[in-house]
């Protein structure tokens, strides 16, 4: 009952805030919407950020992942929105982990253990780089999480999306993962 209560005040007070915030601001959600959509339009086509990251005693790096079609999705295991496209992640990389010229990135600022703990409970196998905060954010482009990035062989955003939803995975990815 107690989690209950809490649940239901943090609803409300997101809402409130929410509204607070758009009412000051004098935008709506279809406003933000609008202007998220138009900052993500600009850059399809651009350069990813550079990176490098090492595991297991491998670097994987922008510069030597060139010739392949990236998937590259960010993720923290508080965020329920991340958790939820957990599956499709895995369906997704089951489909093309064999493709030769395709690699599925996985960017978390969340430690180890936790890395772990995820990994098993969703039967994950993709391999998930541990990096900061700052260069989660840096690597989204400041956009939120979930965020998911498909990059080119030539190193150029193709696509980007923040939306956890199956539909997209097989009207938007697949095919452009397919493609390239």
């Amino acid at each position: 009952m107690k989690y209950l209560f809490l649940t239901l005040f943090f609803v409300l007070a997101s809402l409130f805030f929410s509204e607070q915030i758009f009412s000051q601001t004098g935008m709506s959600a279809d406003s933000m919407i609008k202007i998220e959509n138009k900052r993500i339009d600009a850059m399809i086509g651009t350069d990813y950020p550079s990176f490098t990251v090492t595991l297991n005693n491998k670097t994987y790096s922008s510069a030597t992942l060139k010739g392949k079609t990236l998937y590259i999705n960010l993720w923290f295991a508080a965020c329920v929105p991340c958790m939820a496209e957990m599956e499709d992640l895995n369906k997704l990389y089951d489909t093309f982990k064999n493709k030769k010229d395709f690699e599925f990135i996985s960017f978390t600022f969340d430690n180890d253990s936790t890395i772990a703990a995820i990994k098993k409970k969703f039967n994950i196998t993709y391999n998930i780089f541990s990096i900061s905060n700052s260069e989660c954010y840096r690597l989204n482009m400041n956009g939120g999480f979930p965020y998911s990035i498909v990059v080119d062989k030539e190193g150029k955003i193709r696509y980007i999306t923040h939306i956890a939803e199956k539909e997209n995975f097989v009207k938007n990815i697949y095919p452009l993962i397919s493609k390239e």
